[in-house]
């Protein structure tokens, strides 16, 4: 510090010394600069030359290392002596009358020891005002975030604080979040301006606290800094995540930033930083809790829209699991009840998850149902919630598959048409074969130029269908391997016996044990149709049953074979065409081969009574068989090996029988005996 500053401030210093020596010699004290000008004494002093000093006392006093000297001037006697504080020359001390020189040079030292006390007191002042200011700063910075939750507001009080303390024209502070940027400022404008963005880039640049005072290090550090700025203390905040920050003071009053005001500003931007890393996450926990509430509302409603229950038909069982992969999915399911005898049956993917995915679930069930219940056969409801969609799935560059059937319960037909999807599975009891429900079109959201027609199935006792989602076949292991149509067959094929429930649960706990611990790579929807064992179809007469009963005799067979071939070659619809001859020909076949196996397996060829009926159905016909032999259990006897030599005529006829027989089933120990029932539909041109 400056001795002329502390000799203004504390004039009292030099005063007592002045009294002391005049009390003691008589003499005056004056305190002069090194350039001759007075600091301290005499008010009439204003320079040394005032008091007549020779040329040569110029020289002497511009000397680095002048001792102590001593003059006449005028008969008056006249002692200077140099003056330093910590080794540096700061002045002279003169002295006017007689005085012995020792005194003069202790009282230089007793001035400068003084002057350097209150120095380092001033220094000490200086340091606990900026640490006052620092928790003056920090105090008013955690009332503030006590006071309000607004971000901008907090900052721009902050910012406040720093400009007041730290006596700055001007401060700004810059959040970027997203590419989005956030300007605090005070001072003469809050107006984010092209050159305080070019000033935020590059203090996001620095890697350390930017302090410039003077204009070459401005311009080295900003070469487009404008003519008004003076000098410049700024940094970039510790943030986390995305978020980036810098804070700019401008144009400090006086003669410049300091290093003190470098730490203070630093520790303040620590507060700052906190506070912008508390508030951000606390708004992520908050946009994250209300988009997991809007999820939930979503899969609440989603929920809400699937069938409530299950269809409940005599000799038909259904069973359903849905699981999304997050809170809402893309699959969807319905059971629409179309008449008295028939249901409607869909099943869906969204291609995606969550919510967008979720609202086209909704919408595309919407349409599916209105259309169905429009009277439309599958495929033309499939057509029709394709014209309706294609353009909101294209413009989402989205798609959607679904499988729509039609059930009727009284002759156990479905009737299916398949937009992409996962193709189902159909177990024919008694085959014991899986057949696919391929694709009929493309997925909706695709132009369908060749709607390719439905595929009716005929469904028999012992049947069941499995409808599902790829999320299904595409379940993931840890290893990342696919559940894939193979194990799916295996579940089920481990599994035909079970009730509708117990297939849906083979195949999830088939999933569960392949997928383990990996998570749920998709949602997944199952629905099992399963026709009881016990089901009796119920078909369209055309003509009263033929009933017959004959011994059981293979001399009997072609009076039986006769009885089939007239009722097969009374069916009205029955082709001209060689297909007519090979209908009544199978048939006629079929009927041998049970009744055959009846006197010799049920009867072991020891006499009884073969008692039958024969059908006429509009689309086919039905044979009732019944004995009272021995019975049997038919799913005990395998398909025959491929080797010739392995047949044996028993199992060859019964898988002959399967083969040529749309539906083959048996019941032992009826009211009426061991039945059996053969039926076999008349082929389509």
């Amino acid at each position: 510090m400056k001795l002329r500053a502390i000799l203004q401030q504390k004039p009292e210093i030099f005063e007592r010394l002045t009294d002391h020596w005049q009390q003691t010699t008589g003499g005056q004290l004056f305190v002069i600069d090194e350039a001759g000008e007075g600091l301290a004494g005499s008010s009439s002093f204003s320079r040394i030359n005032d008091i007549g000093l020779p040329e040569g006392w110029q020289a002497w006093l511009a000397q680095p290392n002048a001792a102590q000297q001593m003059v006449t001037v005028d008969g008056r006697p006249i002692q200077i002596t140099p003056l330093g504080v910590h080794g540096t020359r700061t002045g002279y001390l003169m002295a006017v009358g007689e005085a012995p020189p020792s005194l003069l040079r202790y009282t230089a030292e007793t001035l400068q020891a003084l002057v350097a006390t209150e120095e380092s007191l001033v220094g000490m002042t200086d340091e606990l005002i900026s640490a006052w200011d620092q928790l003056d700063l920090v105090y008013h910075v955690t009332q503030s975030l006590a006071s309000t939750a607004d971000l901008s507001s907090v900052l721009r009080f902050v910012l406040a604080e720093i400009k007041r303390v730290l006596k700055a024209e001007e401060g700004f502070l810059i959040l970027e979040q997203e590419d989005n940027l956030t300007h605090v400022s005070v001072g003469d404008g809050n107006r984010f301006s092209p050159q305080q963005r070019q000033l935020y880039l590059r203090l996001q640049s620095a890697t350390q606290m930017v302090l410039c005072n003077d204009s070459e290090a401005l311009h080295e550090f900003w070469p487009e800094a404008p003519a008004n700025l003076v000098n410049l203390l700024g940094m970039r905040l510790p943030l986390k995540a995305s978020a980036k920050a810098a804070v700019g003071l401008i144009n400090k009053r006086g003669h410049g930033f300091t290093a003190g005001d470098g730490k203070l500003l630093g520790a303040v931007v620590e507060q700052i930083a906190a506070i912008i890393n508390n508030t951000l996450l606390h708004q992520q926990v908050l946009v994250q809790e209300r988009m997991q509430r809007e999820l939930e509302i979503a899969a609440e409603i989603q929920t809400s829209l699937l069938p409530h229950g299950l269809p409940e038909f005599p000799d038909l069982e259904f069973a359903v699991a849905s699981l999304p992969a997050t809170e809402v999915g893309g699959d969807f399911y319905d059971f629409i009840s179309l008449d008295e005898d028939c249901l409607g049956i869909v099943v869906g993917d969204v291609a995606g998850k969550g919510v967008p995915a979720a609202m086209l679930t909704s919408l595309a069930r919407t349409i599916l149902r209105v259309e169905a219940r429009h009277g439309h056969s599958p495929q033309r409801v499939i057509t029709q919630t394709n014209l309706a969609l294609m353009q909101d799935l294209q413009r989402v560059e989205m798609f959607v598959t679904a499988l729509v059937a039609y059930l009727n319960r009284s002759d156990l037909t479905l009737t299916y048409a398949n937009a992409g999807h996962t193709p189902g599975l159909w177990w024919r009891a008694d085959r014991s074969t899986f057949e696919t429900l391929t694709a009929t079109t493309p997925p909706l959201g695709i132009e369908i130029t060749d709607a390719g027609g439905e595929r009716a199935l005929q469904l028999s006792p012992g049947d069941f269908v499995m409808f599902f989602t790829d999320g299904v076949t595409e379940a993931m292991s840890p290893d990342k391997q696919i559940f894939g149509s193979d194990r799916l067959r295996e579940a089920l094929l481990a599994h035909a016996g079970s009730t509708a429930d117990g297939l849906v649960q083979s195949v999830l706990s088939a999933i569960r044990g392949f997928r383990q611990s990996a998570p749920w790579s998709d949602d997944l929807t199952l629905i099992a149709l399963r026709v009881t064992p016990t089901a009796i179809m119920q078909q369209t007469q055309l003509e009263p049953t033929i009933r017959f009963a004959l011994p059981a005799d293979l001399q009997v067979l072609e009076s039986i074979s006769q009885q089939v071939t007239q009722a097969c070659r009374s069916l009205p619809d029955l082709p001209t065409s060689p297909a007519g001859d090979d209908f009544v020909y199978l048939v006629e076949l079929a009927v041998s081969e049970i009744c055959t196996n009846i006197i010799q397996h049920a009867y072991l060829m020891a006499g009884g009574e073969i008692r039958g009926s024969l059908t006429l159905l509009a689309n086919g016909i039905q044979v009732d068989l019944y004995d009272d032999g021995e019975s049997f259990d038919p799913t005990a006897i395998p398909d025959p090996a491929p080797k010739l030599e392995a047949l044996n005529e028993g199992g060859y006829g019964l898988h002959i029988v399967r083969q040529i027989m749309d539906s083959v089933m048996y019941q032992a120990h009826t009211s009426k005996g061991n039945h059996w029932r053969l039926v076999k539909y008349i082929p389509l041109d």
